[in-house]
């Protein structure tokens, strides 16, 4: 297994996409329990799913939201290391410009652009 780790990576050199963050300052958590939702959008802002199964939608805010990739996580209310992973359909990446934003059932909490090259 290799890792890279910057802004942009060669499509060829990638089969799963992983991604590690800090879950940090969440608000109060009934049960400790949380859903983090990966959402990777093209340049086309269409949202990539895994082929091998059927979409997956959550609801944030009342809207419901395609996502890529999802964990179920205890989380306390100190720091947690995640790590979420996507396998990209048809086995690879088109290059391009991708936005990787983050959510819980209730906040978002982040995002991130990567270079497929």
């Amino acid at each position: 297994d290799k890792t890279e780790s910057g802004d942009a990576f060669k499509k060829n050199r990638i089969q799963t996409l992983k991604v590690e963050f800090d879950l940090i300052g969440m608000g109060p958590v009934p049960n400790n329990s949380k859903q983090i939702f990966m959402i990777i959008e093209s340049a086309g802002k269409q949202t990539l799913q895994d082929a091998s199964r059927s979409a997956s939608w959550f609801n944030f805010k009342g809207q419901d939201i395609p996502y890529s990739s999802m964990v179920k996580v205890d989380y306390e209310g100190t720091p947690l290391k995640i790590d979420m992973f996507f396998d990209p359909p048809g086995g690879r990446f088109i290059s391009g410009t991708y936005q990787v934003k983050f959510f819980s059932e209730t906040e978002f909490i982040g995002q991130k652009q990567v270079n497929i090259i």
